[in-house]
């Protein structure tokens, strides 16, 4: 998946623990549908990312509009 990231937005591995990982972006969706598209893989990937009270994502829309030319992508895992 981090491969993919890599050749579609350009993401980088900027911290990874057992616990997190950090990925700076440089080419980070532009428009709504391509948010949603990444939303869908960002849940695929860790799908807690839905529910996460103190981010304010309760629904792949959420996780799409945060996504939204953001330069930094952030997993968290308990």
């Amino acid at each position: 998946m981090m491969k993919h990231w890599q050749e579609h937005y350009g993401a980088e591995l900027m911290y990874m623990t057992g616990v997190e990982v950090d990925m700076y972006v440089s080419h980070p969706p532009q428009d709504r549908e391509s948010a949603l598209r990444l939303a869908w893989e960002h849940f695929a990937y860790r799908h807690e990312t839905i529910g996460e009270i103190y981010l304010d994502i309760e629904t792949l829309e959420d996780l799409a509009a945060r996504q939204l030319n953001s330069s930094l992508w952030y997993f968290w895992w308990d």
